[in-house]
């Protein structure tokens, strides 16, 4: 039976029909081949005295609908009035922590049972799955009617019947997907599991006067999840899934959902509980974040306001490094924004031969690039030195598959960037990984190198340490200049570490007057663009920068060039 509650009729743009949820007779029309095994299978169980409707009885399209008490959604004494919802968005960024902790309160105020699951559902335990009496199956339906036998028994006849009933249906509508039985097995042995791990929080004492909420927080991850969501609806339980980010798909779907629209997002992954996991904005902070989303993203950009940059090489000719190196990130081409992240224009070249010939004009050229602020010379390679005390930290940080566990080099005592920034120290192993995952190194994977990899970038010397901190990635970057005018040969920690620097965002420029290799050698991939300017020279003795004279005339036109294309 259904209620005479009145029907809805929405804007597809807020919120979905909300529609009834009995489906225990047949549908006018051709039935799918899951109704067809659903009546099938619902024969060999008893019915329940009682339905489950959800969302049909409903006034309003609204999350606070679950606060009406279970006597005034309907008339009919036979039917358990449920609500399904999720919301996806938010409304409103500022108050919306506090209304979730209001909803929360409210609830438990009127003496309901609220169950949260934060994010992902944990997986069963072996123990758990221990417990689910199965075995081989050669039939969805044998499937189906066998494993329903794990139902937990239940204090009211009635609700084990209405559990009977909800597990057919989801898992008859399961098997239209997952064909594989043995994959199907899996499906339903994890529901299983989580309906005896939350029917006790959600139906203890349970007498049929009020519903429990089950509140899920975060988008259902996968279809195991969303299972638990589905046969929850189908009993007298208010299901609520809150996805407030809209770059995160949930795989819950089903025709009883009543979805509602907010249009903003927001990261939250923890329902607030207590009051001090909830904030109200002032007028001013509101009307300050609405102003802010007006300026900035369109040129204008707050002070670090992105957490995330990734490194592109800019492809310049030679005359080019000297009129971008100076320039912000911002206003150099190719530099493109998204919500969360900054594609970072970046110069990584290789300067081969002596321009002219002329010697003097080649260090003038190499102090121009020194000059510039948040700049790191090294006169000479090798520069950068092994560091076995990292060794033993680098091996057992990298797991199977190369993946390197930040937990473990996080916990370690002596792990050396946990006085940074955390944004900070996801970038750095961003790029970590990032330089594994594309064996950039020669030897990755095959001889061990990956351990000098990483064991490299933890001895990162201090200074390159607060030139990463102080990096805003809209503006000037950090910047390493290095001379190799010697025939000693560059190290894997020279390779390893400029090429690291580059991934973070520095400009790096390799000044080589013999034009032989440096870090080439140890590269497989991403080497910095060469610029052969004129004719090499050797044993060039390498001169104390701070002696080198550059004119005043060059500095200026250089840095009215600069501010020049700032302008413009």
């Amino acid at each position: 039976r259904v209620s005479r509650a009145p029907q809805l009729t929405l804007d597809r743009q807020t919120a979905a029909r909300p529609t009834p949820h009995l489906t225990l007779e047949p549908t006018p029309g051709p039935r799918s081949a899951a109704e067809v095994l659903t009546e099938s299978v619902l024969k060999r169980f008893p019915k329940p005295g009682k339905s489950v409707c959800a969302n049909a009885w409903m006034k309003d399209a609204a999350v606070k609908s679950v606060l009406t008490p279970l006597n005034r959604r309907g008339d009919d004494l036979d039917v358990y009035y449920n609500a399904f919802i999720r919301e996806k968005g938010v409304k409103n960024r500022a108050t919306y922590t506090n209304d979730l902790y209001t909803l929360h309160q409210e609830l438990t105020s009127a003496g309901r049972t609220v169950v949260i699951i934060d994010g992902a559902i944990p997986a069963p335990s072996a123990a758990e799955i221990a417990k689910i009496r199965r075995r081989p199956y050669r039939s969805a339906e044998e499937l189906i009617v066998d494993l329903a036998g794990n139902i937990p028994a239940s204090a009211s006849a009635d609700l084990q019947r209405l559990a009977q009933r909800a597990f057919v249906t989801v898992m008859a509508e399961a098997s239209a997907l997952v064909t594989n039985l043995n994959k199907l097995t899996t499906e339903a042995v994890y529901l299983l599991c989580w309906m005896a791990r939350y029917q006790g929080d959600l139906f203890h004492g349970w007498k049929g006067e009020e519903l429990p909420c089950l509140i899920h927080m975060g988008a259902c991850e996968d279809a195991r999840e969303a299972l638990l969501l589905k046969f929850l609806s189908r009993m007298p339980c208010d299901v609520l899934e809150f996805a407030p980010d809209l770059g995160k798909r949930s795989a819950l779907d089903d025709r009883a959902l009543l979805e509602l629209h907010g249009t903003e997002s927001l990261d939250l992954t923890v329902f607030p509980k207590a009051r001090a996991g909830a904030s109200i904005q002032t007028v001013a902070s509101m009307a300050r974040q609405e102003l802010d989303g007006m300026l900035y993203g369109g040129g204008l950009y707050r002070d670090r306001q992105f957490a995330r940059g990734d490194a592109v090489t800019l492809g310049t000719t030679y005359d080019e490094i000297y009129t971008l190196w100076d320039q912000e990130l911002k206003i150099r081409p190719n530099f493109v924004t998204t919500q969360e992240s900054v594609s970072m224009p970046v110069i990584y070249a290789r300067i081969s031969g002596v321009e002219s010939g002329k010697i003097n004009n080649f260090w003038q050229k190499v102090k121009l690039l020194t000059m510039a602020a948040d700049t790191t010379y090294y006169g000479a390679l090798p520069a950068f030195n092994p560091a076995p005390s990292y060794q033993p930290l680098a091996v057992k940080a990298i797991k199977k598959g190369g993946h390197i566990d930040r937990d473990v080099i996080q916990k370690d005592r002596n792990y050396p960037f946990g006085i940074l920034n955390q944004n900070v120290q996801d970038h750095i192993f961003d790029k970590l990984q990032l330089m594994l995952d594309q064996k950039l190194i020669r030897g990755t994977f095959v001889n061990g190198t990956e351990y000098a990899v990483v064991a490299t970038v933890l001895a990162i010397d201090r200074e390159l340490l607060r030139m990463i901190q102080r990096f805003d990635f809209t503006r000037k970057n950090p910047k390493v200049v290095v001379v190799h005018a010697g025939e000693r040969p560059a190290s894997i920690e020279d390779a390893i570490m400029l090429s690291f620097l580059h991934l973070i965002g520095f400009d790096v420029i390799l000044f080589v007057p013999t034009g032989y290799q440096t870090i080439e050698q140890y590269l497989e991939g991403d080497k910095p663009l060469e610029h052969v300017v004129g004719e090499f020279k050797y044993d060039l003795p390498v001169p104390d920068m701070r002696s080198v004279q550059v004119s005043g005339r060059r500095v200026l036109l250089n840095g009215i060039a600069s501010k020049f294309r700032r302008v413009t």
